[in-house]
């Protein structure tokens, strides 16, 4: 039986903005095709949680080449955007890391329950279980019209920042 959402839907619509993309980049690194959200539609400090939006638009990068005739978003970017959701958040706690970023440090029991294919908006939840500066733990579950389409856990932890 899929889990219960972590934030309720009928309080949700995927238009609200409570964070730009701008706000997420002043902490996230990503760009061009790897900047897997659009913005932040909720976050809460106790319990240290969000909600995001991502729009899955018809000229990505991957919709020619992943099942040409019926492109379906693949599931490691739907993970990808919900662990740059909980790197916003572990960035709303600690603030900018000095030479440090916030980078995957593993994925567990990652499920993929349902597709997403272009034209669907996806909110990715992000709720955290444990934080600390070094590593931080998040809960995660993307959800499609009210259909949970996958869930993980996301384990973050700092490292060193690349350097030129």
């Amino acid at each position: 039986m899929p889990a219960e959402p972590f934030f309720p839907l009928d309080t949700l619509d995927a238009a609200d903005v409570a964070y730009d993309i701008e706000a997420i980049r002043a902490f996230n690194p990503h760009r061009f095709e790897m900047e897997q959200v659009d913005h932040i539609v909720t976050y809460r400090e106790d319990p240290l949680s969000a909600v995001a939006a991502r729009r899955i638009k018809d000229d990505e990068f991957w919709v020619r080449g992943h099942f040409p005739g019926h492109p379906l978003f693949p599931g490691v970017l739907m993970v990808e955007a919900a662990a740059q959701v909980a790197s916003f958040c572990f960035h709303m706690k600690f603030g900018k890391l000095e030479g440090k970023v916030f980078g995957f440090g593993g994925l567990q029991d990652v499920k993929f329950r349902g597709s997403v294919v272009p034209g669907d908006v996806v909110l990715l939840m992000v709720r955290a279980n444990a934080v600390r500066m070094r590593r931080a733990v998040f809960d995660v579950q993307a959800w499609v019209d009210r259909r949970l389409v996958c869930e993980a856990v996301v384990i973050g932890v700092t490292m060193p920042a690349p350097t030129d």
